[in-house]
């Protein structure tokens, strides 16, 4: 995985940049103004795994000034799982102590020219410290990249970390080899155990959706050369260069003088390799993506710039989620500039859907974009907005389940660097995304809290067509969401074809609200456990009633509940649950989670104070939809299938 690129005179990236990438996410996005650098970031990475040493497009300052002193660099920063190597191979030797060396990096170990720089590599290994505090045990964080010395030669390099002594001092006092040696096999290394497949803004589509091209070849993580081998029996060569021989050798018994021989004294004969390059230039040459719509196909070439996209991306989906890949061994990276490009606004979301999906198959997954609207609408990933002010580069990392937050607090740091306006993005491209949705097609939307919640959401409607789901971030921004989509949408109420359910809990600390109910393609509605009924409702949200307090872990099947209780308190117990799991009683598997067991009020408290640690709820979440394989799907969530069918809610 990318943690991180060091950059120095490359493209609009003057003097030494620092760009971080990923903190262990598989999601990564780089946002940000035009021409600030974001594509220049997928291709530099690509041109350090391709090794092209002669597509480097240098800095500007580089053809007025030379190369001397200002060597361009390209050096991405790797965080490896430690496991991943033999710990008895010299690399894995060489890695520990690099790798050792970089997450002790301290300011005073750099030249004082490089603070700044250095400044912003320490601040994210402290992020990624805090966040996984076994990380450095578990992970190797290596550097390793090239450097331009003039317009045809490169060479290995570190960047400015080649001011660290401490690389080139210990590789040679315990291994005796250079940093040069290190990196060379660092390089072979991460050219063997990584695949970087790059897809930028601007390509051939008819030559990068053939099947026997390089990207597609990639994506399916096999070559159509291996896949036509697989077919032929060697037999049938052997057969064939015997049958041949046995010819030529009649036909020369019958020239007496003459014979047919290639000049060379090694003579060629047919082989596999031959057959197979033959047939693809039979075979899959003439053969090219088609759209399919009902009995009609439309050749890719035909196909609208917004259709070609959306094409690349489901290709990728599908070839690389169904390739035989063993990504327990083989990281693959897929790097995408602009994945939104040429869509239209409907169709963005769907997009960055699937690049999630990917993500969640142990790839990583790098866009550019400047479609915001995935900040909320995504549970997992982070996002690096680059900014450029008076010529300097500024980079921030933002973790995507708290990215309010994040934006807040870099604006507060940093005087403004990044503008107010990025937050409002995120919510004006998501709204404007599910309106231009709803107005052209009959796609319905729900609209929920939390990251958990979008889960059991997904669980309980994974059947039904035509159905996306969106967390907000908590209700305060549901709300929000709320209020600027009835304000847009009540002018054009009688022209949509799409529902939005929007859906919040009964919170502790109960907070009343109204909401319009006048656009009938629109409901909100609050979940609360009715003690009384002995079920869950979903209640107008001006409804006075806020007891019991009812969140979505207390309005599931209490069976599943408990045995996810169980599981979690066996594989990651906690105080909280070892003082619950022996005192909790099921007394009716037939009432939700919430009304189904004999809490006292102290044992309430301590559920609570269970869910409400750091992470909890998507885990927990995670392991009930697991557990939950029949998919027991509770009333309220039929209560909201029945407003898409046409079904008012009550």
């Amino acid at each position: 995985m990318i943690f991180s690129i060091l950059i120095r005179n490359f493209k609009v990236y003057r003097g030494w940049n620092y760009i971080p990438i990923s903190n262990l996410n598989n999601l990564s996005s780089l946002v940000g103004e035009n021409g600030v650098g974001k594509s220049s970031i997928l291709e530099a990475i690509n041109i350090f795994f391709e090794n092209l040493a002669s597509e480097w497009n240098v800095n500007h300052s580089i053809q007025k000034s030379g190369y001397e002193g200002r060597e361009p660099v390209i050096c991405p920063i790797f965080i490896i799982e430690k496991n991943k190597i033999n710990k008895n191979r010299n690399i894995y030797k060489y890695f520990e102590l690099v790798s050792n060396i970089t997450w002790q990096l301290e300011k005073d170990d750099f030249n004082s020219s490089h603070h700044k720089v250095a400044e912003k590599i320490l601040e994210q290994i402290k992020t990624i410290k805090e966040k996984n505090i076994q990380v450095d045990n578990t992970h190797f964080l290596i550097p390793c990249g090239m450097k331009k010395t003039d317009q045809r030669k490169q060479i290995f390099s570190i960047g400015l970390l080649e001011g660290v002594s401490g690389y080139k001092d210990d590789l040679r006092s315990e291994f005796s080899i250079n940093l040069d040696e290190f990196l060379e096999e660092a390089f072979s290394y991460i050219k063997e155990s990584i695949e970087y497949i790059h897809i930028p803004s601007e390509v051939d589509y008819e030559t990068y959706t053939k099947l026997e091209g390089k990207t597609a070849q990639s994506l399916m993580g096999t070559s159509v050369d291996n896949i036509i081998k697989d077919f032929i029996d060697e037999k049938v060569i052997k057969n064939i260069n015997t049958g041949l021989d046995d010819y030529l050798s009649k036909i020369g018994g019958k020239l007496e003088k003459y014979e047919y021989k290639k000049p060379s004294q090694r003579q060629t004969i047919f082989n596999l390799s031959h057959l197979t390059s033959k047939v693809i230039e039979t075979y899959f040459d003439s053969k090219i993506l088609n759209l399919k719509s009902g009995t009609e196909t439309t050749p890719i070439y035909h196909c609208s710039s917004g259709e070609k996209r959306k094409a690349l991306i489901d290709i990728a989906q599908a070839f690389i989620l169904n390739s035989n890949r063993d990504f327990a061994s083989k990281t693959v990276i897929l790097a995408i500039d602009e994945p939104e490009a040429s869509l239209h606004i409907s169709s963005c979301f769907e997009q960055f859907e699937k690049l999630e999906r990917i993500s969640k198959s142990n790839v990583q997954v790098i866009i550019s974009t400047h479609w915001y609207g995935f900040f909320p609408s995504i549970s997992s990933g982070n996002a690096t907005y680059i900014s450029d002010i008076n010529d300097e580069k500024h980079s921030f990392m933002i973790s995507l389940d708290r990215f309010r937050e994040d934006i807040k607090a870099i604006n507060r740091n940093t005087a403004g660097a990044m503008p107010n306006s990025v937050e409002l993005k995120t919510v004006n491209d998501l709204v404007q995304s599910v309106i231009s949705s709803i107005s052209k097609s009959d796609t319905n939307w729900i609209i929920c809290e939390g990251a958990s919640d979008k889960i059991y959401l997904n669980h309980f409607f994974k059947k039904e067509e035509n159905v996306k789901i969106i967390s907000a971030g908590g209700s305060k921004y549901v709300k929000k969401i709320f209020e600027y989509m009835y304000l847009v949408l009540d002018e054009v109420r009688q022209d949509l074809k799409g529902k939005i359910f929007f859906l919040i809990d009964t919170d502790r600390k109960f907070e009343s609200y109204t909401a319009k109910e006048s656009i009938k393609n629109i409901a909100f509605k609050r979940v609360q456990n009715c003690t009384s009924h002995k079920k869950t409702i979903l209640l107008k949200t001006s409804d006075n009633k806020y007891y019991p307090p009812t969140e979505i872990e207390d309005v599931l099947n209490s069976n599943v509940f408990y045995q996810t209780l169980e599981y979690l308190h066996k594989n990651e117990p906690s105080g909280e649950l070892s003082l619950l799991i022996d005192s909790i009683d099921i007394f009716s598997e037939d009432l939700p989670s919430g009304l189904a067991f004999n809490l006292r009020s102290n044992e309430q408290e301590l559920l609570w104070e269970f869910f409400d640690k750091p992470k909890i709820k998507v885990k927990f979440a995670e392991e009930y939809c697991k557990l939950d394989s029949t998919v027991t799907t509770p009333s309220w969530a039929d209560e909201i299938k029945y407003f898409f069918k046409g079904k008012q809610t009550k």
